[in-house]
């Protein structure tokens, strides 16, 4: 599923091309889909977003990313 470009992505997209897009794990990635802040359309028991809405979240700096303390 690699795309060299966001115009190559399908229109609505899953867990599997987020979790490519944003380099996550499976699991926080799920985790991030059911976040209030995540534009999630729930179909059922399946979860995806739709390519603009997922973009324009990650444009508007809503990821927030826990750093971790490094002890030497």
């Amino acid at each position: 599923m690699p795309t060299r470009n966001m115009e190559e992505l399908p229109l609505v997209l899953h867990a599997s091309h987020i979790r490519t897009i944003l380099g996550l794990s499976r699991g926080k990635v799920y985790e991030l889909m059911h976040r209030s802040d995540f534009p999630t359309i729930f179909i059922g028991k399946r979860m995806v977003v739709s390519k603009d809405d997922f973009f324009d979240w990650l444009a508007d700096g809503k990821l927030k990313i826990k750093r971790r303390a490094i002890i030497c």
